[in-house]
Order: structure tokens, then C-alpha cells, then sequence
């Protein structure tokens, strides 16, 4: 069996093609007042029931109307004026509360604006993940360090991609096992595999509603190659807390 630190050093000379394939599925999730973003989280589109929207944190979105919440395509580049959620509902969000969980029903239209291929449909979340202490999990979003404001009008975000791994596994199919909230590393400060010297991650502030991706790695044998189509959504990730260099990761 391949070693968790094999596969991570898999992952990292992988992360390219991981990156692209999750980028597709991941929206900017803005607060914008008509002249500029106030603040954003991320998100991950879903197609439930032919039913567009978007899945992300409670707080990114639960202080604010439904008019000041726009949404920017990352796959397809989108004018974040135009999108705007037709309902918006969300649970918990508050410090203390063990539910994190917002979502944002989309106009139908937006199926063909973003593209068919960049809505996560139920094939793709995986409800039940067996053996995650196996396998590399993704933490993927678009931190606020990488927000660049170009003009008025334009702005440009890109995407983080942190690889680490659940050490503990959980029999997900038994009803009294399915915890809400599960922790994920995120050290400020790692050790780059390729050239050994340590350096700092970035501060995950924007990344709040990303997806935690389940990349599959475990399923790759030592000399095969490695199709990032394997990965599976399980959660998104919703609270970084520095003091223990861990994200918060919440189940819906």
C-alpha cells in the first residue's frame, strides 16, 4: 500500500490537473453593494433535482439580502452583477453552533450561463466516505490574499488548493456515526516536499464554503496514472482556527 506522505508527494506533481478540474465547480460567493465587493467566501455549484445552486458557509451569506449576494462563475467568466440567488436559506452560522450550512437556489438559466459540466451532481458527492485516514482530502476555495481588484468593474480571483488528510475514519453508514463537523489540517506553516524547506500557507480568510474533496489517490496504484474525475465531494470547509492549524468541516 502506497504511504500517506507517497501520496501527498503524488498530489502535489498532480495538483495542476486536480486544480483545473475543481476550479470548474467553485464560485466566488460575493457581498457586493453595487459599486464594489464588501466580501466573499466560497462555494461549490450543485445540480439537485435539475435544480441549480450553490452550497457554502451560513455565515458568508446569512447577514445580508438576497440582492447583495452575487455569484462568479470560475469555469466560465461571469458578470457577478447578473447572478443573483432567486432563494436563499441557510442553518446555523453563528460562533458556537455546530450547523454551518448555506445554500442559494440559482436562476434555471444559470445551467447554460456556467455550463452544464460545472454543476456537482449527486454521482460526484460521496454521503457515505469509507477509510479517509487512506486518502488525501482537498480543501479548495478562493482566499482573499489571491483577490485582485483590477478596476471598478473587474475583478480576479484564484483558487487554493490544500491537501492533507481526516485521521480518523467513521462507519458513515450507521445513522447514530454521521457527525456533522469533522477537523482537517491546515498548519500555517508546512514543509515543501519538493524543495525541504518549510513555508507558509495562505490565510484561508475568503475560502470559508469551499468544497472538502475526497481526491481518490488511494485508488491510483504506484505506476498508474492518476484521473482527478475519481475525486468526490464530502463537505465543505467553513472555519479555520489558527490556534490548532485546523479546518472546521461541516456535513450536510
Amino acid at each position: 500500500m502506497i504511504s500517506i506522505e507517497t501520496k501527498r508527494q503524488i498530489g502535489i506533481q498532480l495538483s495542476d490537473i486536480l486544480s483545473q478540474h475543481l476550479n470548474k465547480f467553485t464560485p466566488v460567493v460575493t457581498v457586493h453593494d453595487g459599486k464594489k465587493i464588501l466580501d466573499h467566501g466560497s462555494g461549490t455549484f450543485l445540480l439537485i433535482d435539475d435544480t441549480p445552486l450553490v452550497v457554502t458557509a451560513a455565515h458568508v451569506i446569512k447577514d445580508y439580502p438576497d440582492d447583495m449576494i452575487h455569484i462568479i462563475g470560475t469555469f466560465t467568466p461571469s458578470d457577478y452583477r447578473r447572478i443573483t440567488p432567486v432563494q436563499m436559506d441557510f442553518w446555523g452560522g453563528d460562533t458556537g453552533e455546530s450547523l454551518d450550512i448555506g445554500c442559494l437556489i440559482l436562476p434555471n438559466y444559470c445551467i447554460d450561463y456556467f455550463g452544464i459540466e460545472s454543476f456537482v451532481t449527486l454521482d460526484k458527492i460521496e454521503l457515505y466516505p469509507e477509510k479517509l485516514s487512506t486518502d488525501l482530502t482537498v480543501f479548495y476555495g478562493m482566499p482573499e490574499v489571491l483577490h485582485e481588484r483590477l478596476s471598478e468593474q473587474q475583478d480576479r480571483f484564484q483558487p487554493f488548493m490544500y491537501m492533507a488528510g481526516i485521521e480518523d475514519d467513521t462507519d458513515w453508514s450507521k445513522a447514530g456515526n454521521r457527525q456533522l463537523e469533522l477537523t482537517m489540517e491546515y498548519p500555517i506553516i508546512v514543509r515543501d516536499t519538493i524543495s525541504g524547506q518549510d513555508v507558509k500557507t495562505h490565510t484561508p480568510t475568503g475560502m470559508s464554503g469551499g468544497g472538502i474533496w475526497r481526491s481518490y489517490i488511494n485508488r491510483t496504484a504506484e505506476y498508474s496514472l492518476y484521473t482527478a474525475e475519481l475525486s468526490k465531494l464530502i463537505a465543505i470547509g467553513t472555519e479555520w482556527i489558527e490556534s490548532t492549524g485546523t479546518i472546521l468541516i461541516k456535513r450536510y
